[in-house]
C-alpha cells in the first residue's frame, strides 16, 4: 500500500498543477483544481479537472491531472509520474464487453501515445503518463498539445469503441 503523501509534497503537487490550470485556461477550456482532502474521493492527491470539448455527440468530456502515488526509495526518488485521464461518455453493455476489449487491443495498437482501458464497472477511459523530473514544470505549449491529443485521440476512437460497446460491429 502507498505511504500517505506528506503535506510538503501535495502543497508541491497542487502548485504544478496550478501551472497546469493556467495553460489550460489560456486556451479558454474551464478547469476546476482540488486539493487532497478535496479530491480524496477521486485520486490520493490534488487533482486537475479540465473540462474538453462536447463530444460530437454532445456529451459533456473531461480530464483529469494527478500525480501517481510512488513507492519510497532511491531509484524513485528524482521522478514525477502525472497521470492524465479522460472517461469516455458511455458504458459498456455486459454482454459486449469481451467484443470491446478486443477492439481496445486493435485500437490501442494504432495509438502512438497513451492506452485506451476497461475498467471493471464498464467504462472506458483514455490514459497517458507523463514521467519527468522531480517537480519539473511543463511548458505551456506541452499541455496545450495534450489537451489536442486527448481530444483528437478520443474523436478518432470513440465511435470505434462505443459501437462495440452497444453491439455494432
Amino acid at each position: 500500500m502507498t505511504e500517505p503523501i506528506s503535506a510538503q509534497s501535495q502543497a508541491k503537487q497542487y502548485e504544478i498543477l496550478a501551472h497546469f490550470q493556467q495553460a489550460i485556461r489560456s486556451l479558454g477550456y474551464e478547469t476546476r483544481l482540488f486539493d487532497a482532502e478535496e479530491a480524496q474521493v477521486l485520486f490520493p492527491g490534488p487533482l486537475l479537472l479540465v473540462g474538453l470539448e462536447k463530444d460530437p455527440l454532445g456529451r459533456d468530456r473531461t480530464m483529469r491531472f494527478g500525480f501517481l502515488p510512488l513507492p519510497d526509495g532511491e531509484d524513485l526518488d528524482y521522478v514525477s509520474l502525472i497521470q492524465c485521464y479522460t472517461p469516455l461518455p458511455f458504458v459498456v453493455e455486459v454482454e459486449h464487453r469481451a467484443a470491446v476489449e478486443r477492439q481496445l487491443a486493435d485500437v490501442n495498437r494504432q495509438t502512438g501515445v497513451g492506452y485506451f482501458g476497461l475498467t471493471p464497472d464498464g467504462k472506458i477511459y483514455y490514459r497517458y503518463v507523463l514521467a519527468g523530473a522531480k517537480w519539473s514544470l511543463l511548458e505551456a505549449e506541452m499541455i496545450q498539445q495534450l489537451l489536442l491529443i486527448f481530444t483528437h485521440m478520443q474523436n478518432q476512437f470513440s465511435p470505434i469503441l462505443e459501437a462495440a460497446a452497444h453491439g455494432q460491429n
